[in-house]
């Protein structure tokens, strides 16, 4: 698996329902949680870290449901973040320290969902730029073709740049990208410079997924764990756990 990472940026894992239950996760649970949430948040689902740029009625990302801050939401996500496959993966990739950015579903909506070939951190520009972003995917349906699986262009994480400075910044297939389909329960782990996107969701059925990203913790969260944390749910946390999250009194407080 680790030969397939330094290759072509990501590596996938499928875990039956028994190795999820051995890791402290019930994706029944978590798929059931995740519905009840968007019934309850609808479109304001996923704004937490950019409140200020709230639209009545629109949801972040036109298109997908979003939900955001799960950790403090429901317990079912609680160990979520611990993963031990992720979190091998995230340190492999990125070798110093790290800490949670993010832990967020995206679900596209029916005949929505397709992105702009991207990366999700900012573009290396010299070859010795370091890796600072790992991102995983964890599947809670079964992906097909035509449900809207995630694209990846293999290799793409070392390139220079990104998509757009070779003009592939687009919605448009690339010559060399790779569909991801597999059954629930499977997670995607690759590079945040890995070049990927959604794509549409073309029969409308569900295709909900967990998105965790995981970054050198000498840099920003997307989401400051510290201010959306209760003061309850840090209780909780063991002292690894306070460390990936950043929560414990001698983090640097995240100005947002």
């Amino acid at each position: 698996q680790k030969s397939d990472l330094d290759r072509d940026g990501f590596c996938l894992v499928t875990l039956s329902h028994q190795e999820w239950l051995e890791r402290g996760v019930n994706l029944d649970k978590v798929a059931s949680a995740v519905d009840d949430l968007t019934d309850k948040e609808g479109w304001r689902g996923g704004y937490e870290h950019i409140s200020e740029n709230i639209i009545e009625g629109v949801h972040p990302e036109p298109g997908a449901q979003r939900l955001n801050n799960l950790l403090n939401k429901d317990p079912s996500f609680r160990k979520l973040f611990t993963i031990p496959e992720i979190l091998d993966v995230s340190q492999t990739i990125i070798k110093v320290p790290i800490c949670l950015s993010s832990m967020i579903l995206r679900t596209p909506s029916p005949g929505n969902g397709a992105q702009n070939l991207h990366i999700d951190w900012t573009p290396r520009k010299k070859l010795n730029d370091p890796y600072r972003s790992v991102v995983s995917i964890i599947l809670l349906d079964d992906v097909t073709k035509e449900s809207g699986p995630t694209r990846f262009v293999p290799g793409s994480h070392k390139i220079l740049g990104e998509p757009k400075d070779f003009g592939y910044g687009n919605k448009e297939p690339h010559p060399e990208e790779v569909l991801l389909e597999a059954p629930r329960g499977t997670i995607l782990m690759f590079s945040g410079h890995l070049w990927h996107s959604g794509t549409a969701c073309k029969n409308g059925k569900k295709r909900r997924q967990i998105i965790i990203n995981y970054r050198d913790r000498k840099v920003w969260q997307s989401l400051n764990m510290k201010k959306f944390s209760s003061p309850e749910f840090i209780s909780s946390l063991n002292d690894y756990e306070k460390f990936l999250l950043k929560v414990r009194p001698e983090d640097p407080s995240q100005i947002e």
